[in-house]
């Protein structure tokens, strides 16, 4: 689902802000201005925080990059966030 949102990824000590442009069950879309020192199959952690002001933590790995834009394969780290993120998902309608 197009979707987007501010959101910060994390690689071991490092953070970055990106931008999600695509969010499903399993994976999202980000782009970023910066070059990031990420290589395909890095563990990576992003939170995601919503319009009511929670986080939502989905963990994974860089399934691939092309220029700015990032592919994560991830899934949210517990059943709150993976509820969250079902509602999120329902709730959102997708941009024109």
């Amino acid at each position: 689902m197009r979707y987007r949102a501010n959101a910060l990824l994390i690689s071991g000590e490092s953070r970055w802000p990106v931008e999600v442009i695509d969010i499903s069950y399993n994976g999202v879309l980000a782009a970023t201005l910066q070059q990031l020192p990420l290589h395909t199959r890095d563990e990576v952690t992003l939170h995601l925080p919503t319009d009511s002001g929670e986080t939502i933590r989905l963990q994974g790995s860089l399934a691939h990059r092309n220029g700015q834009y990032l592919g994560l394969q991830c899934k949210a780290t517990n059943i709150d966030f993976r509820s969250r993120l079902r509602e999120l998902i329902e709730q959102r309608q997708p941009l024109q």
